[in-house]
């Protein structure tokens, strides 16, 4: 139980940034710190200016109570009734959980005032995501507690 709230943690407060700041990778490797029209000087200004424009920590606890705590209850929920989930299985859940926040968000926020089949990218963009996550969690908290309920 305290790996699965450790993991959760440090995949909400470590790993979720690095995934939102992905686009902004090329510039830390080529020495380019450039914020649209500003330049910074060190690479520690650079990366608070972009953890400031993503709202960390705030977007990681929420990322952590509104997609990690879900999928790990719905996990933890399978696991109980003695049901092994797939990974193929999880990566679909996750998804789902990160679309329907998406589509939750959408409707208070701008992806409606685009043409319907702009928003297609989100659905593409929880694919990804649910990837990145699902094997995360996998490799640190799933082989350990499936190993677990085998014994």
């Amino acid at each position: 139980m305290i790996r699965k709230i450790i993991i959760n943690l440090i995949t909400a407060l470590v790993f979720f940034p690095l995934v939102l700041l992905s686009k902004d990778w090329k510039n830390i490797l080529y020495s380019n710190y450039q914020y649209y029209d500003t330049h910074y000087t060190t690479l520690k200004e650079y990366i608070s200016v972009l953890l400031y424009v993503n709202s960390y920590p705030l977007t990681s606890f929420i990322f952590l109570i509104f997609i990690l705590l879900p999928f790990q209850l719905i996990k933890d929920y399978h696991y109980k009734k003695g049901e092994k989930i797939s990974y193929i299985k999880k990566v679909g859940i996750l998804s789902l959980i990160i679309a329907g926040f998406i589509i939750f968000i959408g409707t208070f926020t701008n992806i409606w005032t685009h043409p319907w089949w702009h928003n297609f990218i989100h659905v593409f963009y929880s694919l990804f995501l649910s990837l990145i996550f699902t094997t995360i969690l996998y490799f640190l908290i799933d082989r350990y507690v499936e190993r677990s309920h085998e014994d």
